[in-house]
């Protein structure tokens, strides 16, 4: 190392950029910069619990040690509260005699909780030992697991209808008796309530304290590629929980306590329960042995922490109310809480964004809930094959786009106006995609709801009324959905229905014969097989590959929106700065993203379950496939176009500071390896300290 007559110091070879040093004052002034690097050094500390620091966890004593760990909780999360929830709720219905509106309530409780309590945990996370906060997280998260399985154990055995027939039979008269429970099972509500805000409670830190963990510890370049892993890992787990959540279902309820030749029915009777509880228990061992036991074992500060903050360039919005919220007495009390969340909302960046950031959550979580009800609504598939194609574009279309994003903000060296461009050209190409929404196949045509039976021609375009001349005298069931394919070429509700006295189950599909309702039978005499009449169909591929691309951009946005907010507040607020934005986010996004999707699937309803013993409709069977698209593509479009907006003002508005540091500017384009006992702090001669320009 050496200086020049300038004072201008060089780089002496190791990695250490020297500053300009012209007079004394600076010299004063960087030792109060050195004071500064300093502080925080004290919550640098290994890897263990207690006296317990054995020297092979120091190896994992380091953000991709915690990377591990925190990668296990999101995974865990999203596979039970994303993915295998909204496998078995309708199991849960059944097996517990819960109304929709109570399941509704079942997962939203888990918002609820998160809703109330994220600002309070927030406010004090960033001042607090980070790591063992999302210990205790994960803790609350695992017991509400638990929990939430104990009505499996505490239950008798689940006793399934036997009063259902399939053909018509003028003699069969369907009773009202109970379904065989022998306990009050409706109670158990309650109970799942509780289990949800536990669960809801748990994940308070994980989208908020733990990223916030990441962009303290890491060089701003190399904190994009973890968070990017990080949200490509929130993408994964809901996918894991639907393919847990099917092969679950394919067990039976009680497969612990009932011999298998006691069973009577199979995965494809409608009257089946799968064992709903067994995901619940692998999430709750996970969350209590996987993450909890090594997450506790972090330290407050990864070692070398304080010296790349001190050394990174400020992006802070130049009206973030720094000079209030640094200082050292500010958030240690509650009273400053309202204070903090001032500044946060007359930061006109962070405003922006995360109004942004509502839209954006809008359309993720809907579409997250209701993808595989998409593609088998419009693509006239069985609910497998739409949740394996709902996979097969959502897993690598997610986990590319945050990891793409990622690459691009750490090889472009976007700053904080570079990302929000990125940001609002992601938001316009999915606007321009949205379209897309409108390729489907046309409606299954099912005798009585979109086309007259063929025994009736007069009615040519009869409302939904399932009954006809054909089998007025079948006392057929209207509960449970079992489409047969007659040989007229016309689809019917069920095989009774269509007047079917006579099954043949000897081939590998039900075959029907003597079907009163069919007017014609093919040359081996069979009147009608089981399953929707096929129709012709060529958009599925093209439209799975272009909305491959809608989902791949789509995520683009989310790891740079992510970190935008992490930049252009003040160090202390960081954590509280998502805690905000996600309370925010959840309050207009997120929870009523699903409802008004919801909404939508309602109101194009074709065909409704119709309960027996007069208890009123369940859910919806048929959905006009032509309002469906429309709907969606405008919600699609629209939730878009306000991203746009918000995503444009925040960067019109952004105000970066007038001074920064280049120290860390230059370092972080290096390959800047992060050692796991750094403790150069003391080495480094006090005029390469980086000083504001």
């Amino acid at each position: 190392m050496h200086q020049t007559e300038n004072g201008i110091e060089t780089s002496n070879g190791n990695g250490h950029i020297g500053m300009e040093n012209k007079s004394s004052n600076d010299g004063k002034k960087n030792l109060a910069d050195e004071k500064d690097l300093l502080k925080g050094e004290e919550d640098e500390g290994d890897c263990g619990l207690f006296c317990c620091v054995p020297k092979f966890l120091q190896f994992f004593n380091n953000p991709s040690g915690y990377l591990l760990v925190f990668g296990m909780f999101l995974t865990t999360q999203g596979l039970l509260v994303n993915g295998y929830m909204n496998v078995i709720l309708t199991t849960l219905e059944r097996r517990f005699r819960l109304q929709s509106s109570e399941t509704g309530l079942i997962v939203v409780s888990y918002d609820i909780a998160y809703f109330v309590l994220c600002l309070f945990v927030t406010f004090y996370g960033n001042r607090a030992h980070r790591p063992r906060l999302l210990a205790i997280g994960s803790i609350f998260f695992g017991v509400g697991c638990l929990i939430f399985a104990i009505p499996h154990f505490t239950t008798g055995r689940y006793v399934y209808e036997g009063n259902v027939s399939d053909l018509c039979d003028p003699e069969f008269v369907p009773t009202c008796e109970s379904s065989g429970y022998e306990e009050n099972v409706d109670d158990y509500l309650y109970l799942f309530i509780f289990a949800m805000v536990l669960q809801g409670f748990g994940c308070i830190p994980l989208y908020t304290v733990g990223f916030a963990v990441l962009e303290d510890s890491l060089p701003k370049g190399k904190s994009a590629i973890y968070i990017g892993v990080s949200n490509a890992l929130t993408i994964l787990g809901p996918v894991l929980g639907y393919i847990l959540g099917g092969y679950s279902l394919s067990i039976y309820v009680d497969f612990d306590t009932t011999n298998p030749e006691e069973i009577e029915i199979d995965s494809s009777d409608p009257r089946w329960v799968g064992a709903w509880w067994l995901g619940f228990l692998l999430a709750s061992a996970l969350a209590l042995i996987f993450v909890s036991l090594p997450m506790i074992s972090f330290p407050k500060q990864f070692p070398g922490s304080a010296l790349i903050r001190s050394q990174k360039e400020s992006e802070v919005h130049r009206n973030a109310s720094a000079e209030i919220t640094e200082k050292e007495e500010f958030g240690k009390s509650i009273k400053d809480m309202p204070i903090a969340i001032v500044a946060m909302l007359k930061n006109s960046a962070f405003l922006f964004t995360t109004l942004a950031g509502c839209s954006e959550g809008f359309l993720i979580a809907a579409f997250t809930a209701f993808l595989p009800k998409f593609i088998e609504s419009q693509f006239n598939l069985s609910a497998g094959e739409a949740a394996l194609y709902a996979g097969i574009i959502a897993i690598p279309g997610g986990v590319f786009g945050n990891i793409i994003s990622a690459l691009l903000v750490q090889k472009l060296k976007l700053k904080t106006a570079g990302v929000l461009k990125m940001c609002i050209f992601c938001a316009a190409a999915v606007f321009v995609l949205s379209p897309t929404a409108l390729l489907h196949c046309k409606d299954p045509l099912i005798a009585g709801v979109n086309q007259a039976y063929s025994s009736d021609p007069d009615k040519e375009h009869p409302p939904a009324n399932l009954t006809a001349s054909c089998n007025s005298n079948c006392n057929c069931q209207e509960k449970y959905f079992s489409p047969v394919c007659g040989a007229d070429n016309q689809s019917y509700f069920s095989a009774c229905l269509a007047g079917c006295f006579e099954i043949d189950e000897t081939g590998p599909d039900n075959i029907y014969r003597d079907c009163s309702c069919v007017q014609k039978t093919d040359e081996n005499g069979i009147a009608a097989v089981g399953g929707l009449c096929e129709q012709s169909c060529t958009v599925l591929a093209p439209f799975l590959g272009i909305f491959f691309v809608i989902v791949l951009i789509n995520f683009m946005t989310t790891t740079p929106a992510l970190l935008v907010i992490l930049r252009i507040v003040p160090d202390s607020q960081k954590s509280f700065a998502v805690g905000v934005q996600w309370w925010i986010v959840r309050a207009f996004g997120s929870i009523p993203g699903p409802v008004v999707f919801g909404v939508i699937f309602d109101i194009t309803c074709l065909l409704w379950q119709q309960l027996s013993c007069g208890l009123g409709t369940g859910s919806c069977w048929l959905h006009n496939s032509d309002e469906v698209a429309l709907y969606l593509t405008i919600a699609s479009m629209v939730c878009k176009a306000i991203s746009v907006c918000f995503f444009s003002l925040a960067l019109y508005l952004y105000k970066p500071p007038t001074s920064k540091n280049v120290g860390m500017e230059k370092l972080q384009d290096e390959d800047f390896e992060l050692d796991a006992n750094i403790k150069q702090v003391d080495e480094i001669p006090i005029d390469v300290i980086s000083t504001p320009l």
